[in-house]
C-alpha cells in the first residue's frame, strides 16, 4: 500500500509535481509488453489516458503484470502512457537515445498545496488474468487510519485486523483512530 500526504511545492514556478507508479522501457517489440488498463489490454504505441472519470478506482497492471489499485483523489490526476521517449544513452550527459516506455503516474499539478495519493501494488503474476484486478476492492482489504505529514496508519481489514504505520513527527499524542484501532 502506498500512501502520499501535504504534498505541496512553495515555488510558483516550479516544474508540475508527479507521483511515479511505474515508468518501463518496453523494447524492440512493445506489442509484446502490453498494458492492462481497466481490464483492457493496451499493446499499441503511441496510447495515453488521462480521463478516468469520476468516482471509482482504477486498476491497472504494468508490462511486467504488476497490479496497481488507484483510489481516486480530487487533488490529482492519474496518467497512462505508452509513447516515445527520449533518455540519456547509456547513462550519458551528452548523448540522447529514443525508446518506447511504458508510465504512470499521478500529475498535482504546478503548485499543489495538501495533494496526496492511495494505491494499492499487487505482487502477483496473475495481475493481468481476467478478474483478478477488478476482484481487489480496497474498502475490503484494508482502512487508512490516518494519513498526514504526522503518520500514515492503515489497518487490514480482511483478516487479521493488524495495524501497520509509519511516524513522522512522534512530538503529539496519536489521533483517535490510531490509538482506539491498535494496540500501540
Amino acid at each position: 500500500l502506498c500512501l502520499g500526504s501535504d504534498i505541496a511545492t512553495q515555488d510558483p514556478n516550479a516544474y508540475p509535481v508527479a507521483t511515479t507508479l511505474f515508468q518501463e522501457k518496453l523494447g524492440a517489440d512493445p506489442a509484446s509488453r502490453p498494458l492492462v488498463v481497466e481490464g483492457a489490454v493496451e499493446a499499441g504505441v503511441p496510447y495515453s489516458k488521462g480521463d478516468f472519470g469520476a468516482g471509482g478506482v482504477v486498476r491497472l497492471a504494468d508490462p511486467r503484470g504488476v497490479g496497481y489499485v488507484v483510489k481516486p483523489r480530487a487533488d490529482g490526476v492519474l496518467r497512462v502512457t505508452r509513447e516515445l521517449q527520449s533518455h540519456p544513452k547509456h547513462n550519458s550527459l551528452t548523448s540522447m537515445e529514443d525508446d518506447n516506455f511504458a508510465l504512470a503516474l499521478l500529475d498535482h499539478g504546478g503548485s499543489p498545496q495538501g495533494a496526496s495519493y492511495e494505491y494499492a501494488v499487487l505482487l502477483s503474476n496473475r495481475s493481468t488474468a481476467p478478474g483478478f484486478l477488478a476482484a481487489f476492492e480496497p474498502a475490503q482489504r484494508y482502512t487508512v487510519l490516518h494519513a498526514s505529514r504526522r503518520m500514515h496508519a492503515v489497518r487490514d481489514a480482511a483478516g487479521s485486523g493488524q495495524c501497520s504505520m509509519v511516524v513522522f513527527n512522534s512530538s503529539a499524542p496519536f489521533p483517535g483512530a490510531v490509538s482506539d484501532s491498535c494496540s500501540l
